[in-house]
């Protein structure tokens, strides 16, 4: 893949939680509330493994190493570990089957040199519902739903920045 396709595809999902602000909030209250609280605690065993951020690229993620900044200084995501792309760059395996174990995007938190895992993210050319949330529509053809966690996030647990991100650590 060319480094300015994947540069572009990964700047956009960046722009895609620009536009949308921060938003979602902490799991909403009720019955349903525990049924995804144990679903997001199987997304974390299963995506456990790749807090050592070799394993991901080993699995297929890949990355430019830009870390996507709040636009006003709020945080940030963090850089994106992407596994929907072909070898030239073009979204491929965005089937809109989405697995909530296995997200198409892994988000890290670069920390002098090391990249620490913070939150996932589901891709889909199709808006979708996931936890009791909907995705956000991003400005590229996709929408998205990141989960934090991997790092407690205040403005919730599917917002799309996270204030306790800092992309100063050693982008």
């Amino acid at each position: 893949m060319s480094p300015q396709t994947r540069r572009s595809v990964l700047r956009s999902l960046g722009a895609a939680g620009a536009v949308v602000g921060v938003t979602g909030n902490a799991i909403a209250g009720g019955r349903g509330a525990a049924d995804h609280h144990k679903k997001l605690a199987a997304v974390r065993r299963a995506t456990r493994k790749y807090q050592d951020v070799a394993k991901a690229e080993a699995d297929g993620y890949v990355t430019d190493g830009h870390c996507v900044a709040h636009p006003q200084g709020k945080g940030a995501m963090g850089v994106h570990y992407v596994n929907f792309l072909d070898a030239n760059g073009n979204p491929t395996h965005l089937d809109n089957s989405l697995d909530p174990m296995n997200p198409e995007v892994l988000v890290y938190e670069p920390n002098n040199g090391n990249m620490n895992l913070v939150a996932v993210e589901w891709i889909s050319t199709e808006p979708f519902t996931m936890f009791g949330h909907e995705s956000h529509e991003g400005p590229g053809p996709w929408y998205s739903l990141h989960a934090w966690l991997w790092k407690a996030n205040p403005n919730g647990t599917f917002a799309n920045f996270n204030p306790n991100v800092d992309c100063s650590n050693g982008e």
